[in-house]
C-alpha cells in the first residue's frame, strides 16, 4: 500500500471467507506526487510534504502546522499569517459551536521544544542526549484575522478580547492587545501557548460593548477555564509533529 494513502482517508481491512474483492479510490485524485501535496477525501486536511506543513480547515477547527514562515493561510473563518520558522497553530471553537458562529474560541500556538540539556546531531535527525526538565518552548509569532466565513454564511466576526491562559488552561487575568476589531498578533511575550478568544456572536450587526456574546452569560469567561479535555485533544497531533525536528535549527528559549 502507498504510504501516503492513510492521509487521504480511512483504510479498512476485512478478513473472512466469501468477501468481495477490495476496491480503492483513485489515489491520483488526492495525491499529486509531482508537487508532494496530499489532500484528504473530505478536503479538510492538506499535507504539503515538499514544504513540510499541514493545513486543517473544518467548521470547528482550523490549523496550520509545520514550516510555513512568511505565508498567510486563508481558511474558512480565519486567516493565519505565520512569522515563525516552525509553528503549530490550532484554532478551535468551544461550547459545541463553529468558528463562524463566534463565542468562545481556543487558540493553541506552540513551536519547537527541547528539554534542557538535550543534544542532537548536526542535521537534527538523531537525539544524542535526552536532557531533562524544564521543557523549553520556542514562542510562536502569528497573526490571526477573522474573515467572512464561506462555510457557515456568517458575517465577519469581531474580536472582543483575547485572554492569556496558563499551562492548565486557566485565565491568568492578562489580555493580549488587539490589532483592530478583527485581528490579534501572538508573539510569545506572555510565556503562554493557549489563549481564549472572545468572539462576537451578534448576527444582526455589532453587539454592544456590554454584550459579550458568551453563551453561558459569565462575561469574558475568566471565572471558568476550558476543560482540560479540550486541551488534551491537541496533544496527539502535536506529538505526531515532533517529526518537525528534521532540518530545524536549535533555537529555543532558556
Amino acid at each position: 500500500m502507498h504510504e501516503w494513502a492513510f492521509a487521504v482517508g480511512r483504510v479498512t481491512t476485512t478478513i473472512a471467507d466469501g468477501q468481495q474483492d477490495s476496491e480503492r479510490v483513485d489515489w491520483s485524485t488526492y495525491i499529486d506526487e509531482d508537487s508532494g501535496v496530499i489532500e484528504s477525501m473530505t478536503g479538510e486536511l492538506t499535507w504539503n510534504t515538499a514544504e513540510r506543513f499541514i493545513v486543517v480547515d473544518t467548521p470547528q477547527t482550523q490549523a496550520v502546522v509545520g514550516f510555513a514562515q512568511g505565508q498567510t493561510f486563508e481558511l474558512g473563518d480565519v486567516n493565519l499569517t505565520i512569522d515563525s520558522e516552525f509553528a503549530s497553530v490550532l484554532v478551535t471553537a468551544l461550547d459545541g459551536q463553529t468558528l463562524g458562529a463566534g463565542g468562545r474560541v481556543l487558540l493553541t500556538a506552540v513551536a519547537r521544544d527541547q528539554q534542557l540539556g538535550a543534544e542532537y546531531n548536526e542535521d537534527g535527525t538523531q537525539l544524542l542526549a535526552m536532557g531533562g526538565p524544564p521543557l523549553l518552548l520556542e514562542p510562536v509569532q502569528v497573526t490571526l484575522t477573522y474573515t467572512t466565513s464561506a462555510q457557515t454564511g456568517w458575517g465577519v466576526r469581531r474580536l472582543l478580547g483575547v485572554h492569556v491562559l496558563d499551562a492548565y488552561g486557566v485565565p491568568t487575568g492578562e489580555q493580549v492587545p488587539l490589532n483592530d476589531s478583527f485581528s490579534v498578533t501572538i508573539d510569545g511575550r506572555y510565556g503562554a501557548f493557549t489563549y481564549l478568544l472572545q468572539v462576537d456572536q451578534d448576527t444582526e450587526g455589532w453587539g454592544s460593548d456590554t454584550d459579550t456574546g458568551w453563551p453561558d452569560g459569565d462575561g469574558c469567561g475568566c471565572q471558568s477555564a476550558p476543560s482540560r479535555g479540550v486541551l488534551l485533544t491537541f496533544l496527539p497531533l502535536l506529538t505526531l509533529l515532533i517529526l518537525r525536528r528534521r532540518g530545524a535549527d536549535s533555537c529555543f528559549l532558556g
